[in-house]
């Protein structure tokens, strides 16, 4: 193996590994194919839907009912033609993923294992940055105050830019290009819920519908509690309607 392909510890550099194609047009193919006849199905019923009247009698009523309930049937049909499809590929999908999580685990171990050490070692520039910085600061505006000639001047400017580029922040730079620095980012911790504002809370709907659920609770402070009603559609017994 060549030094091209090694990095400073030795190590094979990461290749452009190009995964496997697979022919997500047979696929498609075969999806299509097995869902003809249903597609047909549910055409017709789209386009029923688009023919219903206002209801103003039981007749219409049951009529589109029975149509409502047709959609649901053709729905639960799909579901399981989908189901169908999918089934196979959720198995090769979490072989595929079993076998990259454990490997994606061992990277990230390692890149933790390696991020307090990185961040030691960027503190301590920083620091030693941070002096260098501010006695160049100090230097250059000495050196202005004393400055008599043009030279005096251009030595004083030379010696602030030096205190800028110290003050930059500290950077690793390695062999793939990438470089590493500090991040400074704001942060928080709850230290007492009553006191935080109305306006960074958030309601838990969850909790709420399941604590209004069936009327048992009808009031709570602050919120307005109501009932809503939409059609239900329910399938019929086994063996009514055939």
């Amino acid at each position: 193996m060549t030094d091209a392909q090694t990095d400073a510890f030795g190590l094979a550099r990461v290749g452009d590994n190009r995964p496997p194609a697979y022919s997500a047009d047979l696929l498609e193919e075969e999806v299509r194919e097995s869902t003809l006849e249903i597609e047909k199905r549910i055409e017709d019923l789209v386009a029923a839907t688009g023919r219903v009247p206002t209801i103003e009698d039981e007749d219409t009523a049951a009529r589109v009912s029975t149509l409502a309930g047709q959609l649901t049937a053709a729905q639960k049909e799909l579901e399981k033609l989908r189901k169908a499809h999918k089934a196979p590929l959720d198995e090769l999908v979490k072989v595929v993923q079993a076998h990259f999580k454990t490997l994606t685990g061992l990277i990230t171990t390692s890149k933790e294992y390696l991020e307090p050490i990185q961040n030691a070692w960027l503190f301590k520039m920083k620091k030693a940055r941070d002096e260098a910085a501010a006695k160049a600061a100090a230097e250059a505006a000495e050196l202005a105050a004393k400055a008599r000639t043009e030279e005096d001047t251009k030595a004083a400017e030379a010696k602030g830019r030096e205190a800028a580029e110290l003050a930059a922040p500290a950077q690793i730079k390695d062999d793939y290009g990438q470089t590493t620095s500090m991040r400074s980012v704001w942060d928080f911790e709850v230290e007492d819920i009553a006191l935080v504002p109305t306006g960074y809370l958030q309601v838990d709907g969850t909790k709420v519908r399941r604590a209004i659920s069936g009327g048992k609770i009808k009031t709570i402070p602050g919120l307005r509690i109501f009932e809503k009603s939409t059609a239900v559609t329910r399938s019929a017994p086994t063996g009514e309607g055939e």
